[in-house]
């Protein structure tokens, strides 16, 4: 399982996984079973069905970052101890800023598919959303797991260190799932869904959306005409999120403690972060 943390480089880490002989990643990679009681519901039967094209490959799994999120882990913990008690778990975490920011994207890209709300600044976001601070307390998520699982099935993966040393992260993912770890994997997966690739509402659109008087006739509008004033009417994001010095140094303060624990426990410098508030 590679259960997280989202927004830290599992599509791209997936991928490169998958694209090994020996090991194969369901289709879709986040299936989302053991965190959402709708998709539990659907039995095992059908979990078990993701993996029917799996063949002789010795290492099977998926990719759903909602194991790492904190509302669901004490029931995603249970199951996986009910029904794979010898599952290993890798976890990929990053700068807790830069992942903070990436979540921001996210959600402006998506969140109305979902009906999420996503505020124009990332500070007001942080208040709406505290799940991105608490999301991004790895230590402490990892730390859930720990209860139930060995710390020798457990992989702590640096998005960094993908970046930098991508062949030699992949070979001791490979050592870890127990397949042939001198087997090099095409790097065609190595940046999927990028940051670069992200849209955000103008306000205007966002108006279309949200007032109830003009969204009414938003939504009664053909998909056809609506698809290309929806393009019309977003911007991909350019450059870095700007962030006002004072919740810069707020959020650094709620996430550094945790952060530096984690980077202790894998033997990290605490400078390997930017987390000097």
């Amino acid at each position: 399982m590679v259960i997280g943390c989202g927004k830290c480089g599992t599509t791209s880490l997936c991928a490169m996984l998958g694209a090994h002989p020996d090991v194969f990643v369901c289709e879709p990679k986040e299936p989302n079973f053991l965190s959402y009681d709708h998709v539990y519901a659907r039995g095992w039967p059908w979990y078990e069905s993701l993996f029917g094209n799996a063949g002789s490959a010795r290492a099977r799994g998926e990719g759903s970052v909602s194991y790492a999120v904190k509302q669901y882990e004490d029931r995603v913990l249970e199951r996986l101890l009910e029904h794979m008690p010898g599952v290993r778990l890798i976890y990929i975490t990053r700068d807790p800023l830069s992942r903070i920011e990436s979540v921001y994207r996210e959600h402006h890209t998506n969140g109305h598919k979902h009906g999420l709300y996503m505020p124009f600044t990332i500070e007001r976001a942080l208040d709406y959303y505290p799940a991105m601070l608490a999301n991004t307390r790895y230590w402490d998520r990892i730390r859930a797991y720990r209860r139930g699982i060995p710390d020798d099935r457990i992989l702590i993966l640096f998005l960094e260190d993908l970046r930098i040393a991508r062949d030699r992260v992949l070979a001791r993912c490979f050592r870890f799932l127990g397949v042939d770890s001198s087997v090099a994997v095409d790097a065609a997966g190595s940046h999927l869904n990028p940051g670069s690739s992200k849209y955000y509402d103008t306000r205007l659109l966002r108006r279309l959306r949200t007032d109830p008087r003009l969204s009414a006739a938003w939504s009664r509008l053909p998909h056809r005409v609506q698809r290309p004033v929806e393009w019309m009417l977003r911007r991909r994001f350019a450059g870095s999120i700007a962030w006002s010095p004072e919740d810069r140094h707020r959020t650094l303060q709620e996430l550094a403690p945790d952060a530096r624990r984690l980077l202790r426990f894998c033997g990290k410098p605490e400078t390997f972060w930017s987390l000097d508030a």
